[in-house]
């Protein structure tokens, strides 16, 4: 059986979603804002080598792991120390999508598609969206982000077909709550 190992690169968000306990303090785990440091990452990584079980590696837990100013070196680290699957079998990021520039959509698809990744290794993205309409991602999000992140998506989404792959795919996710409820079926 698959182990999720979540190596946390920055414990903050960058929005204020009220259903996320990220949204109800300003210093997580009691201390100012964190991100984890090069060593760790490596230190961590190099913490996978030989483990019987399969592993997912996750970049974040409870923070949005694209803000960590190395957020790209970091993961192109990853993948060019994972040949054949050696330290990892899978890998999953979940992102908010507000720090998600061109350069960065397209260094995620060059590493889900390099030669040497296997075709399940970076299958997806999940894209927490959670609203349709600019009204509720202000409730939902506690941010006025609705069009730069739909911006980011759709651009990812043209970047990844202009280089003529599929993956990784775009998973949009939808936490239905009171003030976005209405809005589920348009999403």
């Amino acid at each position: 059986m698959p182990i999720n190992v979540n190596l946390e690169l920055t414990d903050h968000c960058n929005i204020k979603c009220p259903m996320c306990s990220q949204s109800m303090r300003d210093d997580a785990h009691g201390v100012p804002k964190r991100f984890m440091s090069w060593d760790n990452w490596k230190k961590s990584l190099k913490g996978l080598e030989g483990m019987d079980e399969e592993v997912h590696l996750c970049p974040h837990w409870l923070g949005e792991p694209t803000i960590h100013p190395e957020f790209d070196a970091f993961v192109e680290y990853a993948f060019a120390i994972n040949p054949n699957r050696r330290l990892f079998h899978e890998f999953k990021l979940h992102t908010n999508a507000v720090v998600f520039n061109e350069e960065r959509s397209r260094l995620l698809i060059n590493l889900a598609n390099a030669p040497g990744t296997h075709p399940d290794c970076f299958r997806f993205i999940h894209f927490s969206i959670d609203s349709f309409s600019d009204e509720a991602y202000r409730k939902v999000k506690g941010a006025k982000h609705r069009d730069r992140v739909f911006r980011n998506v759709e651009t990812f989404l043209r970047i990844r077909e202009e280089m003529g792959f599929d993956r990784p795919y775009a998973h949009l996710a939808f936490v239905v709550q009171e003030p976005n409820a209405a809005e589920a079926g348009h999403f």
